[in-house]
């Protein structure tokens, strides 16, 4: 630490200049001298470009608070900014970043930052300040100060420990003050100190020896970035677009805060952003169990609310976050239903989006999934040029196989790779060039052209060194390996996949592990090493066996069970190598249907293993036919396996020359020999030549391999962990739903939402069986053919007692389900792929049953979700307990209706009509609502008490019910209010339409003449009421906006003095209160 007398300014300057640091601190012993050192920069005009700012008085919205202004400060004009960010090579998807900042104080992304690119963009954007800097300090050095330093953002704090770290030579000076090391936000205050430890142990740390004090000014010149927003999502999203996470994370939680803590100042579709800016956040933090609550809340917030748009929005995010956490069944399930829920809204972004998810699962997941048909690339295209997604594009041109791939220098398809690697180089975008040198060198590698591929495998090399890219340098060794193998180096291969799986070993990818590992055996096979190559071969296959994996980058199981089969007859282990063939056999086509270029691989291992296993048995004419045919499937060969050809033309050579044909066996030899000529095969040459070649001795030590299958252990614990993690969670948000709900409809829909959303269901049905009939509760599907039709097709399944998944091999397809599959099928008009059907009984009496099927798919994208014994295990669960909250519900919804109902009349009593009132005033919607109540009082009825009885009065009071129900609007129901008081509540009703509720009833008990003939009746006399004692019934009438009926006393008080008031004006007629 360098003491300095702050009365000698020139002091600070002399040790700045002499120093070749780029950043220093001075320690204030005092309050402040805030413009001294204000004024030295502007005294020292001369030599220096200086810009000031003072943390405690200007706000700290912006971004790297001051950078973004300091560039405003020196730049004049847009035209100025875009020819100096051409000038320093901006990254080209930051121009718009900073020019919208910087010029609106709003900083615009034309496409959104992919988790893939943030590290590498972020590590840009921070070396384009550095360069703006030195830019400005070319001709004078550029002097920042930064007062009060501990005021500062977090993201300034951030990018000025990156300058220590990364660079010293500078054009440029910043000096950063403050009186204590206290950090105004304590969260960060260890980031904060890091900075401090950094320059206190390089000497950096200036500390004024005396303390002074001088009154405190604010002068700056400063042209700062008018930043007065006070919208969090607004900062939020400037924060985040400009990659400082951390203070975007603060905004967006303020912002979620306040909706939580007062909803109704906040729009529906602002918590859907809030929560959408969450999970981005969080997922380009990589805490993706944050990100995942987050999305998982937009979910079910989007859904309980009807928007589809969000809701959809949620699951690609969901979607994607499993990929990253590399969980690509599930994943794949999302990204379906994604596509599918994106086709329904006819949405081409969320279209594009979908096949963006698609993209990313086959990349990362290679061939563990079942998204096999990747045949969407033209319209993958065109939406992305429609859409301006330049950045998406070229990851697709320059990663994909499959429709895009091509075989070679005259193969049309390379100019979607040649359009690929331009859109890469115009972007910038070096993840996307290195993947596109790294895709033509292995086209070019599998094709054939070896001299072409290694040119490109070089230039990735030196590219990923610089990078730290351990994993796709792991990928190029293994690629310039192969390019060795080819070339029949096999030493200098073999030291190649050793360094590819060095590499591998701190960058688990067992599909890269297992391809180096299958590599490096196939190259001792080639060398007739062939107990090395067993070595390799059984760890390959103990590594798929733990992870359950059935097929590899660029290979199949099939082939590699050939390749293995064909190491095990030459070690003479004629029974493993039966064994490997016969496993070919199980998955291999038929010869004469082919879907893949791989097939010619494998069709030549079986012919190729078989004809020497019968060679062995002297079965020389039947090992003859599949030599033949070897042979055949050989020619068409054009990756690896070509390089069994002198392998293979010696065996045969030998087959047909102990069968005695000399001419053909010499005409293989002879191609063999040319052929070796050609591609400087000298190992093999001697072999066919007669000659005892040279041995091969390549370094091989087995146990530096055993790390490899413990680390498969490892990772099959971890992925069957977090599959029951992932069980778990939903059987947890399953059971809080069931939970949360009373309302039977929701808890039906909800419930039913969350299992066709993990299981990517095309449909869903729920069916009760009571007393012989078969009632559908609840069904996915809107086609009234459809779930007309369904009760009667289910009742060909009432057999079954056990739930089952169709197709499986312990289901027998009987004559009942062949007839169910075949008229379901005709009732949706497509192909079953698969379904689950679920029966629920009590005391071995149906009483429920679950049917869910996915269809065959016709789309471009193959959508056929296999439903499988696990899925069906865990949907027999929830489906179960579903049904115990049903019979739970209507237990509690009869318990209800009891307690709410006239045990006499059987309308709803007065605690039942205190209850939904109670409702309808704390719903609280708006002005316009209104509610009428009727408070009706019989006339004459203790008369009918007096005269017949009181068991003919409870008679009238039924029958008088019976009048209310008939006269009352739909939805809404009369209430015995106690006696002989009667009330009707009518929500949303048009004065002409209460005026004629209330005829009805007095028209009603005119035309049953005070129910004199049922009287008669029932005492089976003739009886005769007067007039003046004739049933009938005074009414008073309120209407009122539900928002200014404080209280239900306000209501019913008004209704009931209006009916005081018809009484007094002579009975048999209703009083509107508001007229009175």
């Amino acid at each position: 630490m360098l003491n300095i007398d702050i009365g000698r300014y020139s002091s600070i300057l002399k040790e700045i200049e002499r120093n070749e640091a780029s950043i220093f601190l001075i320690k204030k012993n005092g309050q402040s001298f805030d413009s001294n050192l204000n004024y030295l920069n502007k005294s020292s005009n001369s030599e220096y470009n200086t810009f000031y700012t003072d943390y405690k008085f200007y706000p700290i919205l912006e971004p790297y608070s001051p950078f973004c202004s300091l560039i405003k400060n020196f730049t004049n004009t847009k035209k100025d900014l875009d020819y100096l960010m051409n000038e320093l090579s901006v990254y080209p998807a930051h121009k718009e970043l900073f020019k919208s900042f910087i010029f609106n104080g709003k900083a615009n992304r034309i496409e959104e930052i992919l988790p893939f690119d943030y590290a590498y963009e972020k590590s840009r954007f921070f070396t384009e300040f550095l360069n703006f800097f030195n830019y400005y300090g070319k001709k004078k050095t550029l002097l920042i100060t930064l007062e009060n330093i501990n005021y500062a953002p977090i993201s300034t704090i951030n990018w000025l420990k990156w300058l220590f770290t990364s660079s010293s030579n500078n054009n440029f000076k910043i000096i950063l003050t403050l009186n204590d090391y206290h950090y105004y936000n304590e969260n960060f205050q260890s980031n904060f100190d890091d900075l401090i430890q950094l320059l206190e142990l390089d000497g950096l740390l200036l500390e004024f020896s005396n303390k002074i004090l001088i009154n405190k000014t604010q002068s700056s010149d400063n042209n700062y970035i008018n930043l007065n927003n006070s919208d969090n999502l607004f900062n939020g999203d400037n924060y985040y677009n400009f990659f400082a996470l951390e203070e975007a994370l603060n905004f967006y939680k303020i912002n979620y805060d306040l909706i939580k803590e007062n909803n109704s100042k906040h729009t529906l579709e602002e918590l859907y952003l809030t929560l959408l800016k969450l999970g981005n956040t969080y997922c380009l933090l990589e805490n993706y169990d944050e990100s995942l609550k987050y999305y998982e809340l937009l979910s079910n917030v989007s859904l309980e609310n009807g928007n589809d748009y969000f809701r959809l929005i949620a699951i690609q995010k969901l979607s994607m976050i499993n990929i990253l956490k590399k969980k690509f069944s599930l994943a794949e399930t999302l990204s379906k239903q994604s596509y599918t829920l994106s086709k329904k809204l006819n949405n081409e972004e969320l279209i594009f989006n979908s096949y963006s998810l698609i993209f990313w699962i086959n990349e990362f997941a290679k061939y563990r999934t079942n998204l096999n048909k990747f045949n969407f690339a033209n319209e993958f295209i065109y939406l992305a040029k429609k859409y301006k997604r330049k950045n998406m594009l070229a990851y697709f041109l320059t990663h994909s196989y499959y429709e895009i791939e091509y075989s070679g220098p005259e193969d049309k398809k390379i100019s979607y790779s040649n359009e690929g690697r331009r859109l890469a180089l115009e972007l910038d975008n070096q993840n996307c060039i290195l993947s596109s040198y790294l895709k033509t060198a292995l086209v070019y590698a599998v094709r054939g052209f070896y001299n072409i591929s290694i040119t490109y495998y070089k230039k990735v090399e030196v590219l990923l060194l610089e990078m730290k890219d351990y994993f796709r340098l792991a990928q190029t060794y293994n690629g310039i390996g192969y390019y060795y193998l080819t070339n029949e180096d096999y030493i200098t291969a073999n030291s190649y996949y050793d360094l590819a799986l060095l590499n591998l070993r701190y960058n688990w990818n067992f599909d890269e592990i297992c391809m180096t590992i299958f590599n490096k055996g196939f190259n001792f096979l080639l060398s007739n090493q062939y107990t090395k190559a067993n070595d390799c071969f059984n760890i390959c296959l103990s590594i798929l066996n733990v992870l359950k994996v059935d097929r590899l980058r660029l290979t199949t199981l099939t082939r590699l069970y050939g390749i293995v089969g064909l190491n095990n007859f030459y070690l003479g282990n004629y029974y493993k190598a039966y064994s490997f063939l016969s496993n070919m056999k199980t998955q291999c086509k038929d010869a004469t249907i082919k879907f893949f270029k791989d097939d010619d691989d494998e069709f030549f291992l079986s012919n190729f293993l078989q004809g020497l296993l019968l060679k062995t048995e002297n079965k020389l004419i039947e090992a003859k036919s599949f030599f033949e045919k070897a042979d055949y499937y050989l020619g068409l060969l054009e990756g690896s396996l070509k390089c069994l050809l002198p392998k293979f033309n010696y065996e045969y050579y030998s087959l047909l020359t102990e069968l005695g044909n000399f001419n053909e066996a010499n005409k293989y030899k002879e191609y063999g020999i040319r052929y070796c000529r050609e591609n400087n095969f000298n190992y093999y040459l001697s072999i066919l030549e007669g000659n005892d070649p040279n041995p091969i001795q390549i370094p091989h030590d087995p146990s530096s391999m055993n790390w490899v299958v413990e680390a498969a252990k490892q990772q099959a614990s971890l992925n069957e962990l977090n599959s029951k993690v992932d069980e778990i969670n939903f059987l947890n948000l399953f059971q809080e739903n069931l939970s949360s709900l009373d309302d039977l409809d929701k808890v039906l829909s909800s419930s039913m939402s969350l299992i066709e959303s993990r299981f990517a269901l095309d449909y869903s049905f729920m069916l009760l069986h009571e007393n012989s009939t078969i009632d559908l509760i609840y069904s996915s599907s809107n086609d009234d053919n459809i779930n007309n039709k369904l009760p009667k097709l289910i009742s060909l399944l009432s057999d079954y007692k056990q739930g089952f998944v169709y197709p499986n091999h312990s289901t027998s397809l009987t004559n009942k389900l062949k007839s169910f599959i075949n008229k379901i099928e005709l009732l949706i008009n497509s192909n079953i792929h698969s379904f689950i059907f679920i029966p629920i009984l009590k005391d071995n009496k149906l009483k429920a049953s679950y049917l869910c099927l996915t269809k065959s798919s016709g789309e471009m994208i193959n959508n056929e979700i296999t439903l499988n014994n696990e899925f069906l295990r865990l949907i027999n669960l929830t489906t179960k307990q579903l049904f115990e909250t049903i019979r739970r519900i209507e237990g509690q919804q009869k318990l209800l209706q009891s307690a709410y109902t006239d045990m006499l009349t059987g309308i709803c009593n007065r605690q039942g009509f205190y209850n939904r009132l109670s409702n309808l005033l704390d719903y609280n919607p708006n002005d316009s609502n209104t509610v009428t109540l009727f408070y009706i009082d019989l006339d004459n009825f203790k008369y009918y008490n007096d005269s017949f009885g009181h068991k003919i009065g409870d008679q009238v009071l039924i029958w008088f019910a019976e009048i209310l129900n008939s006269v009352t609007p739909k939805h809404n129901s009369p209430i015995r209010y106690g006696g002989d008081e009667f009330l009707l509540l009518l929500q949303d009703y048009p004065n002409e339409e209460i005026l004629s509720v209330a005829n009805n009833i007095y028209n009603s008990l005119e035309k049953y003449i005070g129910f004199s003939d049922r009287i008669s009746k029932i005492l089976m006399k003739d009886i005769t009421i007067p007039n003046e004692k004739l049933l009938s019934c005074s009414i008073g009438i309120i209407t009122m906006n539900i928002t200014s009926c404080t209280t239900m006393s306000d209501l019913i008080e008004s209704a009931d003095h209006a009916m005081y008031e018809a009484k007094k004006r002579g009975k048999h007629q209703f009083i509107v209160a508001n007229n009175i």
